[in-house]
Parts: structure tokens; sequence; C-alpha cells
């Protein structure tokens, strides 16, 4: 499988949050100076009502998407997709579980990388459609909120 060219490397490592890994030796020796002018903040923003006063009342205008959590949307997720090898004790060659909001919150990185940049997760692609995969992405672009 290629690699991707350096340019999506660093957008999507500026999408996660992990821009200073660039900086790393061998990630690239010759960056552009223009590297990270053209990518857009990642993190969403969460758009609320206002309340009589002008102040926050904390409840999403309906027209704004709901961001996915993970007990109601990235849990059952894993359990469809990611168990068989990412469960409590990792088989089939799993470096770590899967099972827990901060083992996730540990893997954001590869997560990201391995379902939706290289598609090789779950093995064979897993029939992961591409509202599953937006999901993924959007929890992670969130900072995997609970």
């Amino acid at each position: 499988m290629r690699t991707p060219p350096l340019r999506n490397r660093l957008r999507l490592l500026t999408f996660l949050g992990l821009a200073p890994l660039a900086a790393c030796p061998g990630f690239g020796d010759r960056l552009p100076p223009d590297a990270f002018l053209d990518v857009p903040d990642a993190r969403p923003e969460v758009v609320r009502d206002a309340g009589p006063d002008g102040g926050d009342v904390g409840e999403a205008i309906p027209d704004a998407e709901p961001l996915p959590t993970f007990a109601d949307d990235i849990a059952p997720f894993l359990a469809r997709h990611c168990d068989t090898c990412h469960g409590e004790a990792p088989v089939g060659g799993a470096p770590y579980a899967l099972t827990t909001l901060n083992e996730c919150r540990s893997h954001l990185y590869a997560i990201e990388v391995r379902v939706n940049v290289r598609r090789d997760m779950p093995p064979g692609g897993g029939n992961l459609t591409e509202a599953e995969r937006g999901l993924l992405e959007a929890w992670i672009r969130a900072g995997g909120p609970e």
C-alpha cells in the first residue's frame, strides 16, 4: 500500500491536533513554508441557543447535528466491528484492546489512520459504510467525547 503524500499526512496530523509530530526527524525534511496555511480548523464548533437574556441555555440548535459520543455511538460501533480482535483480551495480532473510552482515546490517531486513511481496519474492509466511517471521524474530530 502506498504512503499518502506528505501534504495529506500534515492535514491529518493537524486535524487530529498532532501537528507537532511533523517536526519529528524523518517526517518531512523540507516542509514548504505554507504547509499549514490551507488547513481549516478541525475542531467543530457547537452552536447553542441563547436564552432571553442572551445567555447560553445549553440547548443545541435543532439544525446542528449532535456530536457522536462514546457510549451512544462509538462503543456499539466497536462492538460490531472491532471486538473480535480488539476485545478485552486482544487476539489475532491486535496490539491493544479498544473496549473503554480511555483505551480508545489513547489510540485516536491510529484508529483514524487505520480505519479512514489506510482503510485496512477492520481487516478486509469490514463492510464499513461511509456513514460509519464519518461517524468515527466526527467523534475523533471532536476529541473523543464521552
